[in-house]
């Protein structure tokens, strides 16, 4: 679990902040259903969905997954938004396929890449 902080700034601001600090950049629609949180990715992203449930603490067990998922790979703390919106800088700069470097990202962590 990460620590977020959350609340309203002026959009000028936001703007700014944006300008200065954000050099990677990634494009979602979130989706809430029955408690979880469905990411849509577009741009260099698109085809990669991300199901994700906040859980209260570390020693909560996770619950079971929707009956309409019908693939998934536990990408705990693999895939974050800066993980993510690095790896959309690159493919944007170098072109790439987003689902196999996803995968690859996932295979390096799991110690099962080639």
């Amino acid at each position: 679990m990460r620590p977020e902080i959350t609340g309203a700034i002026e959009l000028p601001l936001a703007r700014a902040w944006y300008a200065l600090v954000c050099r990677h950049r990634l494009v979602k629609t979130r989706h809430g259903i029955d408690g979880w949180e469905l990411d849509i990715f577009e741009g260099p992203l698109a085809g990669i969905v991300i199901l994700e449930r906040e859980l209260r603490s570390a020693d909560e067990l996770p619950p079971s997954l929707p009956a309409w998922v019908l693939e998934a790979v536990d990408v705990t703390d693999i895939l974050t938004n800066g993980r993510l919106a690095k790896l959309a800088t690159r493919i944007r700069k170098r072109g790439g396929n987003a689902r196999m470097e996803v995968e690859r990202i996932i295979a390096k962590r799991q110690g099962t890449s080639s």
